[in-house]
């Protein structure tokens, strides 16, 4: 009692060895675009659809990324159900105003909703185009305002229609009244979603760089250069299990489509089994599927995971929920509700399916922004298994969060931080090196996704004190100390060393190296490209301490001296310092470089 009344009944219900079941690895999968968002509005079977019709646009355009207009076809769509509502208002003239069937056609007449079959009449009458060509707006990202107007105004229509028929009027004569009304409607939609293009260039770039522009598109052009799918060759399979529907039978649903003219909502009933299969064998071919589903009854949506044990209700409440899938059809304990995007699947060592990849439409929530490094070649590529958005920060041309114009000095640095949506911030960093200018960034790109506004953010890093034996300047003596002996690797051996490179002195750089343990099979290279990296910026000294500093050592040449431990390292550095010098410490937290720095400063060298 005291779990759910503090933190609610899911929560509490929930099987937190879910994930450990579920993991994100497919044998098979497809690369599809970033995550969308339908935001508020009802158009998940319109954004599933447009999700798998995109990926073919990807393929042959080899596309990053792309992304169909939902809006567009959202303003047809809210049209054609108007035509349709007002037409079939025509064809049930003679029904009572209090009966079932107009009762049915009033409840909801131009509902976000709709099945695969009405997306594909859309397509088929106005095709596709890119989002750029008709962007989202306030309305099309939360429809209930004008969806409501509109809703109010087609009962009046509806009213005017029956009332005009219990007058006199014939069907040709409220046929012509019903053309007036569309032209009203078709305003209305043109205020809330703008007004749909009837040509477009389409403009991309691919991923080699090359830039793409077809002109004069139009969306029916567009669809049949770019994706050319003959959606009649696709059929809505279903699992419905209720004695009153048969297996292997088709199916429709009376006063349900949208475009009047168009083909009618059908579905093939089939047993569960053959709908695996046509689903994995879909995949195999490269193609993702749509699908539908009863999207709230097992699912948690912080984890993204989608399991008949994920919650665990009966065990909560000591109660069984004990009917099974067709008693919950005919007793409307489950409907389909919601349209998502098979994109993968695992099948175990028998060829059996145990999970299913689904790429949803409800935007990055709750898989929050994955940040990563955009310099580093191997982490942009990264596949998160859909259950982040990757954004990257870095230095390099292309980050998302970047940074510019760095000028370093004494103290620290300054530089330029670049937003995603073109803002710009001066930031100034009381720490040296571009790698720290690197996680500023990243620090920044997290900030903002709290909220935290960008100027609040780099004043807060403007006061950042460095943790001790982490690229600490110190100048005494005449001689100037880097010490960043907390720990080392190949990384961050290159960003000390090119620090010390950076340093605007009078002497010599010279460099005090011990080994990076716990590399593993990388042992070997790491060290050589340090040694190596320290000669190509042009280091002066290298003084290789241990038996990993020999490896160091021998990847910076016969003028590397090697020390076996950090007595003996010290000894010839004493000899070797001078005023004006530069000289870093660094090595792995086992090899206690720390021993260096201490005797540099005991002896007041610096």
């Amino acid at each position: 009692q005291l779990a759910v009344t503090m933190n609610g009944v899911n929560q509490s219900a929930t099987d937190p060895f879910t994930a450990r079941r579920d993991r994100f690895q497919f044998s098979v999968e497809l690369k599809t675009g970033h995550i969308t968002n339908q935001k508020g509005s009802g158009r998940c079977w319109m954004f599933a659809a447009l999700n798998t019709m995109r990926v073919e646009v990807m393929k042959k355009l080899n596309l990053e990324d792309f992304e169909l207009s939902q809006n567009y076809l959202l303003f047809y769509d809210k049209l054609e159900k108007s035509n349709y509502f007002l037409e079939s208002i025509l064809e049930t003239l003679d029904e009572p105003t209090n009966g079932r069937v107009i009762a049915h056609l009033l409840g909801a007449p131009l509902n976000d909703g709709g099945q695969w079959d009405m997306l594909c009449n859309l397509v088929d009458k106005y095709g596709v185009v890119p989002k750029d060509a008709m962007p989202e707006t306030a309305c099309s990202s939360s429809t209930w305002e004008v969806t409501s107007y509109m809703t109010r105004k087609l009962r009046e229509f509806a009213c005017t229609l029956r009332t005009g028929y219990s007058e006199g009027k014939t069907v040709e004569q409220l046929r012509g009244m019903k053309e007036t009304m569309l032209c009203a409607i078709y305003n209305m939609l043109s205020i809330a979603f703008g007004n749909p293009p009837k040509t477009f260039t389409f403009e991309a770039r691919d991923k080699d760089k090359k830039f793409i522009r077809d002109v004069n598109m139009t969306g029916r052009g567009f669809y049949e250069k770019y994706i050319g799918w003959e959606l009649s060759d696709y059929v809505s399979l279903i699992n419905a299990t209720t004695a009153d529907k048969p297996f292997h039978r088709t199916f429709t649903v009376k006063f349900l489509g949208n475009v009047k003219e168009g083909r009618p909502v059908k579905y093939l009933n089939l047993p569960v089994e053959d709908l695996k299969r046509a689903a994995i064998r879909q995949m195999q071919d490269g193609a993702p599927v749509w699908f539908g589903c009863d999207v709230g009854k097992s699912s948690t949506r912080k984890t993204g995971i989608m399991d008949l044990m994920a919650l665990r209700p009966d065990q909560l409440f000591g109660v069984e929920f004990g009917m099974d899938k067709a008693q919950r059809l005919d007793y409307g304990d489950s409907l389909m509700t919601h349209a998502m995007v098979f994109q993968g699947v695992n099948l175990d060592e028998n060829g059996n399916p145990d999970r299913w990849k689904v790429e949803n439409s409800w935007g990055d929530e709750p898989g929050a922004p994955l940040f990563v490094s955009g310099d580093n070649d191997l982490l942009p590529g990264l596949d998160s298994g859909g259950r982040f958005r990757l954004v990257t920060f870095g230095l390099s041309e292309g980050c998302q969060w970047r940074g510019t114009d760095i000028e370093a000095d004494s103290e620290g640095q300054s530089f330029i931080c670049h937003a995603p949506d073109g803002r710009t911030q001066a930031v100034r960093l009381p720490a040296p090196g571009s790698h720290m200018a690197c996680d500023a960034l990243s620090a920044l790109a997290a900030a903002d996704y709290l909220g935290v506004p960008l100027e609040d953010a780099a004043r807060a890093l403007s006061g950042y004190i460095p943790p001790k034996m982490r690229q600490v300047i110190s100048h005494e003596g005449g001689v100037l100390l880097i010490d960043d002996s907390y720990n080392a690797s190949p990384d961050s051996m290159r960003s000390a060393l090119g620090l010390l490179a950076g340093q605007n002195i009078s002497g010599h750089r010279i460099a005090v190296l011990a080994g990076m343990r716990e590399l593993g099979d990388h042992t070997r290279k790491g060290h050589l490209d340090t040694g190596a990296c320290a000669k190509e910026l042009g280091i002066d000294t290298l003084i290789a301490v241990g038996e990993l500093g020999e490896i160091i050592a021998e990847g910076f040449g016969p003028k590397a001296i090697c020390a076996k431990d950090n007595a003996q390292a010290w000894a010839l550095l004493r000899e070797l310092l001078r005023s004006g010098d530069a000289v870093l410490v660094k090595g792995s937290r086992g090899m206690k470089t720390e021993e260096i720095v201490g005797k540099i400063k005991e002896n007041h060298i610096c």
